[in-house]
């Protein structure tokens, strides 16, 4: 599968981004946009890329090779992992313990420094899976045509119920602070509530698709990838209660989340009701205009 958009990701420090090309991967500083040092030479249509929880480093996924490059002198610094499949996706461990993999049929937990099997990897039917983990590892997320699945790490198993998506397997990522994921789907971003598997607010969209995405380090800001270009949006804050979670998924989805956690579908009168009352609200104000671009 041939990437035709750029892949984009960023630091857990949220200080740099990095963004890559057909020829090469160029650093940015987040906040300015000016380039951060020299340029990373790659031969290779890149599939995924992602940074080590220190920043030290900076993995490159080829066809079916992983290259690990020294983030601040952009030369080879550890290894090329041979995963002996082709490679779809991968995912640093934010605790450094391993590096998620996603290959045909598995997603294989290794060490990035020598590509061996930390934990025992989690079978997949799918041939092409996205994935990512959440901000305390303990949770990853896995996407196909048709479905986003949630994972428990320490379990060895699936976890809550498939989120329906028939959007296609490009980026997802899960906020850094919230039980929150976010979803490319091509036009824009949408939000799904990791506990309830219910959508989270309303979708952003994104002039000029989003393909890929990341979080800034407090989850404030976006960064996506949908052609030429990537974007820096502001994303609008987030709730500040438990009740105001629920508030804005009632609004948006017509559920109503009962006392013991349990969705319940609303009447349509009283949806419109609570639609009605909400003509103010942060999520239904029009997406705002991006505020960058790298």
């Amino acid at each position: 599968m041939e990437t035709r958009h750029r892949l984009v990701a960023v630091d857990a420090g949220g200080t740099r981004v990095a963004i890559k090309s057909r020829e090469f991967v160029q650093q940015y500083d987040a906040r300015t946009g000016a380039p951060y040092g020299p340029p990373i030479t790659c031969a290779f249509d890149g599939r995924a890329m992602d940074y080590s929880p220190d920043a030290s480093y900076l993995a490159i996924g080829g066809d079916r090779d992983i290259d690990i490059w020294d983030a601040k002198t952009a030369e080879t610094a550890l290894a090329t992992l041979d995963m002996g499949s082709k490679v779809s996706d991968f995912a640093f461990d934010p605790r450094g313990r391993f590096l998620a993999v996603a290959v045909d049929g598995e997603v294989r937990f290794v060490d990035p420094t020598t590509g061996g099997q930390v934990f025992s990897p989690a079978p997949h039917p799918d041939q092409w899976v996205r994935l990512a983990l959440s901000h305390d590892g303990a949770l990853l997320a896995t996407r196909t045509d048709e479905y986003v699945r949630m994972w428990d790490i320490g379990l060895g198993r699936t976890i809550g119920v498939d989120i329906p998506d028939a959007g296609g397997p490009d980026d997802i990522a899960f906020h850094p602070t919230e039980g929150v994921l976010a979803v490319a789907t091509g036009p824009g971003v949408a939000f799904w509530d990791v506990a309830t598997g219910l959508p989270y607010g309303l979708p952003m969209a994104v002039p000029g698709g989003a393909l890929e995405l990341a979080f800034s380090a407090g989850g404030r800001q976006m960064f996506t990838a949908g052609g030429a270009s990537v974007l820096k949006r502001e994303l609008p804050s987030t709730p500040s209660s438990v009740t105001e979670m629920e508030h804005r998924t009632s609004i948006t989805t017509g559920m109503r989340v009962d006392a013991d956690g349990t969705p319940q579908p609303m009447g349509g009168a009283e949806w419109r009701a609570l639609r009605g009352e909400d003509t103010s609200s942060e999520g239904r104000q029009p997406v705002p205009e991006p505020r960058d671009a790298l």
